[in-house]
This record gives C-alpha cells, structure tokens and sequence, in this order.
C-alpha cells in the first residue's frame, strides 16, 4: 500500500472513530466535565494557548485555529461530526447562509465548504478575540465566499455590553449592564443593515448561537419574518430566548425542540 493510501485510510478510520465517540452522549459528557476544569485553569493562570491542527481526521479538508483550553473541541465536533445545525436543512452548492454568533468559524467553514464559490456565507461575530481566530481561520482557508463582521447584532441601533466568559469563551454574551472589568462596550446594529449584501438572494439557513439573543436579532430585522426572507433557521437555545419558537410560528415556519436546539422551516418538518 502507498503512503499516500495508508495516510486516508488512517484519517477515514479515525474520523469513523471519532464520529462513533461523538455519538455516545456519556462521552461528550466527559469531554464537557474535562473542558470546564481545564477552562477554569486558564482563566485563573491567563494562559490560552491558540493551536492550528488539520481537520483530516474528521473528514474535512481544512486547517483549523482553536483555543486548547477552551471548549472548542466539543464545538468543532458539535459541527463537523455531529452536524447540528444541518439537522432539518441539507445544503447545497450556491446557497446562502448566515451565521450569527460565528465565534472562531467552525460552521462558517463548513457552510463555506458545501456552498461553494456561487454560494455566499455571511458571520457575525461580537467578541474580538473570537473574530480575531475566525478571520484567520477564514483567510488560511481561503474561503473567499465569507463576508465576516466584527459586529454584535441586536433589536436596535445602540450601545452595549461584552461579558466575557473567560472559562468557557463561547459563552460570552451581551448584556444592558456594565458589569466593571469583565465587560467590554460595543456598538450594537441589527441584522437588517446587512442584508442588501445579499442582493435580494433567499438565504437558506439561518444560523443562530447568541446565548439569548436570537429573538433580539430577529425582532430587530421584521423583513427576515414578514417576508419570509430565511427558509432554516437553526438555534442553540439560551435563557432569554423562551419566545423565540412563538415567535416562529406566528410568521407561519414550523418548529421543533430537539434538547437545546430549536428547528425552524417554511417547509414541512419531521421529527
């Protein structure tokens, strides 16, 4: 056998293995428990180590910046593996995605990937250092389909708050209060100021991971509902979020609850 055939055949193998791994809910348990101790750690010591490692083993043809200390490996694979957010929606060659909440840019890059070059990709990303690891993520990829912003979306043009979760950076959230050294001040605009970036192209997923700002968003750009202008919508659900579904289904999309994610579609969904 060539070197070049054992090396796929060992990558595919450990993405089957992995993907196995991923399945078993006990396991990702553990990985969580790990990755809250060692998370803890980095935020008492500062150290946060970026690594740059090839997603091969998954089966995705990429080279992906995370924080070690972080929980970003549990995030790689809730998206390669798992495939979360693609549950109820299958994407294709020239669709249009939006990503709220990109972070470092794990769905961003798939979305980019299964897209393709007719196909645009728009990420928003609040905090600076997260965009920072996804911008580069982005440009050592060359995903020239992405259009990133370092943007906090939200109901209303205004002013706001970064709180920063330094044990669990993916956690970090927006809040109406200046909570001292733990928060940052940002400029707040909404989803609506960026949409004629798409030309008036239907977007065929709406990607949401705000830690309780989905409605927010959605309340602050009313043409994506009364238009009907997103046929997907994907959330992981927060605490501030309990009337998004209603929300949904009062502009007629169909949804469904699966632990914390919510599903939405103009189209017919099974469960």
């Amino acid at each position: 056998m060539s070197p070049t055939k054992f090396k796929a055949g060992l990558s595919k193998s450990i993405a089957q293995a992995v993907s196995k791994l991923a399945t078993i809910r006990l396991a990702r348990q553990v990985v969580v428990q790990v990755y809250k101790a060692v998370g803890a750690f980095s935020s008492v010591t500062g150290i946060d180590p970026v690594l740059e490692l090839p997603l091969g083993p998954l089966g995705v043809d990429a080279r992906f910046s995370f924080h070690i200390f972080n929980r970003d490996i549990n995030f790689i694979l809730q998206v390669f593996v798992l495939r979360v957010y693609e549950k109820h929606c299958k994407l294709q060659a020239g669709d249009i995605v939006i990503d709220c909440g990109a972070y470092i840019g794990d769905f961003t890059t798939r979305a980019s990937r299964i897209v393709g070059p007719e196909g645009r990709v728009l990420a928003f990303e609040a905090n600076s250092k997260s965009y920072s690891i996804c911008a580069r993520n982005i440009h050592n990829n060359r995903l020239t389909n992405v259009k990133l912003y370092n943007v906090a979306l939200g109901e209303r043009t205004r002013t706001g708050y970064l709180k920063v979760d330094r044990i669990n950076l993916g956690a970090t959230r927006i809040v109406d209060e200046d909570s001292g050294a733990s928060s940052q001040t940002i400029h707040m605009r909404t989803l609506s100021e960026f949409l004629p970036a798409l030309g008036g192209r239907p977007i065929k997923l709406l990607k949401m991971n705000v830690e309780g700002y989905a409605t927010k968003i959605l309340i602050g750009a009313p043409e994506l509902l009364e238009r009907r202008l997103f046929e997907n919508l994907a959330a992981e659900l927060h605490p501030g979020e309990e009337g998004l579904q209603a929300l949904l289904e009062k502009h007629g999309y169909q949804c469904i609850i699966d632990g914390p994610w919510l599903y939405a579609s103009i189209k017919s969904m099974e469960g």
